[in-house]
C-alpha cells in the first residue's frame, strides 16, 4: 500500500507540473514582462512557505512515529532471497538489501547526461524559457559538488561482481521490496515456457516505425492543439520490452510476465489520453482512487 500511494503521488506531482508549466507559458504570453515577473516570485514565494510548512508537520510525525515505533534492523536475508543455489557472502547481501531502486552515488556529476536529458526536455518550450532552463542548468551545475560515496568499498566490489557475472541474475520479487537472486539457466528456462504456446508469436520485422507513423498521422486529424501535439509526438520510440518478476511466495517460483509500454509509439498519447478519461472515471461510484480507498471503502461497510 506504501508503494501505491508513493507511485500515485509521483504521478500527481508529474501531471501538476506539467500543468504549472502550461499555466506559466499562457501567463508570459498575455501579461507584460514587469506583472509577470511579479506573479512569479509571489507564487513562488507562497510556494516556498507552502513546503516548508508541509515538510515541518511530516518531520514532527515522523519524529513522533519514531519515539512510539523504533526502528529495528532486520536480517539481510529476509530481504534478499538467494534461490541461485550459490551461496552469497555478506558484501552482495549487504549491497543488495539496500533495495534495486538505491541510487548509487556517481564518482563524478554526470554533466554530460543531465545537460542530454534537459536538452531533450526543452525541445517543446519556447525558444526563450528553452534558453533559460539551459542557463539555469549550466549555473546549478557549476556549484555543484562530487556527490557523498553512499557505498562500502567492499559493498562497490560486490555490485561490480554480481554484474560482470552472467550466472546469476537479480531481480525485484512481485511482491514485497526483496531482491531475487535466480541462477540464469532457470531464468532462461521459465522465460522460454512463458512464451511457448499460442499466446505469442515471432514477427518477420520490428512494426515499431510503422506504428510510430501512424500515430503521427492520427495525431495530425486529432483536435488536439499543435503545442500538445508536438508534446506527444513519438520520437526514437523503441519496442515494447517484455520483464517478469518473481513470486517467491509460491511453489516452485513462478515468474509475473509484464509488457512494458514505456518508450513506445503511442506511450505519450495513451498517457495523455489516461490523464483525460480520469476526471470521467473519478465520479464513478464505482471507481477506486487507489488503494487506500479501497481500504478504506471496506471498513465504513462494516
Amino acid at each position: 500500500m506504501l508503494r501505491e500511494r508513493i507511485h500515485y503521488t509521483r504521478r500527481e506531482l508529474d501531471v501538476v507540473s506539467r500543468e504549472l508549466i502550461k499555466l506559466h507559458l499562457r501567463l508570459t504570453q498575455v501579461l507584460s514582462a514587469v506583472d509577470s515577473d511579479l506573479i512569479d516570485r509571489i507564487t513562488t514565494q507562497k510556494a516556498v512557505n507552502i513546503g516548508d510548512e508541509a515538510r515541518a508537520r511530516q518531520c514532527k510525525k515522523f519524529t513522533n512515529l519514531h519515539k512510539t515505533h523504533p526502528p529495528h534492523l532486520h536480517d539481510n536475508r529476509k530481504t534478499v532471497a538467494n534461490l541461485s543455489g550459490v551461496p552469497l557472502e555478506e558484501a552482495p547481501y549487504s549491497a543488495l538489501r539496500k533495495g534495486l531502486n538505491f541510487a548509487v552515488a556517481p564518482g563524478s556529476i554526470p554533466v554530460q547526461d543531465i545537460l542530454c536529458g534537459v536538452e531533450k526536455a526543452v525541445m517543446v518550450l519556447p525558444e526563450e524559457t528553452a534558453e533559460e532552463i539551459r542557463q539555469e542548468t549550466v549555473r546549478i551545475l557549476k556549484g555543484s559538488n562530487k556527490p557523498k560515496d553512499n557505498l562500502t568499498g567492499a559493498e562497490r566490489r560486490a555490485l561490480r561482481a554480481l554484474k560482470s557475472n552472467e550466472t546469476p541474475t537479480v531481480l525485484p520479487a512481485d511482491k514485497g521490496n526483496a531482491a531475487v537472486v535466480l541462477a540464469t539457466s532457470d531464468y532462461n528456462q521459465k522465460i522460454a515456457a512463458l512464451l511457448e504456446g499460442k499466446t505469442y508469436k515471432k514477427l518477420k520485422k520490428d512494426p515499431t516505425d510503422s506504428i510510430e507513423r501512424k500515430t503521427v498521422l492520427l495525431l495530425k486529424k486529432s483536435p488536439f492543439a499543435e503545442e500538445t501535439c508536438q508534446q506527444l509526438r513519438p520520437q526514437c520510440s523503441r519496442p515494447l520490452r517484455l520483464y517478469v518478476l518473481p513470486k517467491i511466495n509460491k511453489p516452485d517460483i513462478p515468474l509475473r510476465l509484464i509488457i512494458s509500454n514505456i518508450g513506445s509509439p503511442t506511450y505519450r498519447l495513451a498517457k495523455h489520453l489516461a490523464g483525460l478519461l480520469s476526471t470521467y472515471t473519478c465520479n464513478s461510484p464505482h471507481h477506486m482512487r487507489n488503494s487506500a480507498k479501497f481500504v478504506h471503502t471496506l471498513k465504513s461497510s462494516d
